[in-house]
């Protein structure tokens, strides 16, 4: 039984639809526009341009001004940052982790090539 969780704080979701849609973009850039060959880097740069997204992101919710919420259960007002996290990461740590993977992956050398 496949057991898959979901959880998001804020606008989290972002975090893996920015990947989906940078790398498909990049893919679909590599398979219509440029000649066959094995290339990594579209990839790379889908990586980067996602994560670049992230940190974005991020950066957007941590210096957003604080809101004035309600709590529910004792009435007490609460003053909060939009966090944006997924999996209780927040997005700019999303960011440097597809940057850096990003950046490792544009750096390496292809097999058996000169």
């Amino acid at each position: 039984m496949l057991l898959f969780f979901w959880v998001t704080s804020g606008r989290g979701r972002w975090i893996p639809i920015s990947l989906i849609l940078a790398l498909l973009l990049m893919m679909g850039v590599d398979h219509y526009l440029l000649p066959p060959g094995d290339r990594i880097w579209p990839a790379g740069v889908g990586l980067a341009l996602s994560g670049a997204f992230c940190v974005a992101l991020g950066l957007h919710g941590r210096f957003s001004p604080p809101r004035l919420i309600l709590e529910r259960q004792t009435g007490r007002e609460l003053i909060r940052r939009p966090v944006h996290s997924l999996y209780w990461i927040r997005a700019e740590y999303w960011g440097i982790v597809f940057l850096g993977l990003g950046i490792l992956m544009l750096t390496m050398q292809q097999g058996g090539k000169a």
